[in-house]
């Protein structure tokens, strides 16, 4: 990837926010919206280097930090959940 900066733009007392994004991780988040949304959400660009430029409503930009204390007893539940997710509950398969 050639440009690995995300941007996000927001000018007080507008409703919406304007995205640079590189990281597919987000751009992928913000596709499914443009779908979900297409009155909301628009993709104004699909870049050559695989960067999106768009416009989402400003409550869309979520700012905040969520931290979560596990048991050992949760930690391998999860860990349980995720391997049958992936390898379809048999956790012999090899990683």
């Amino acid at each position: 990837m050639e440009n690995p900066e995300n941007c996000i733009e927001w000018i007080t007392g507008q409703h919406t926010i304007t995205c640079s994004i590189s990281q597919t991780r987000y751009i992928s988040k913000i596709k499914r919206l443009a779908e979900k949304y297409p009155n909301k959400v628009k993709i104004l660009a699909e870049n050559e280097d695989g960067t999106i430029l768009a416009k989402l409503p400003l409550k869309a930009l979520k700012l905040n930090i969520i931290e979560k204390e596990l048991t050992d007893e949760q930690r391998e539940e999860m860990s349980r959940r995720f391997k049958e997710r992936m390898y379809g509950g048999n956790e012999d398969e090899e990683m």
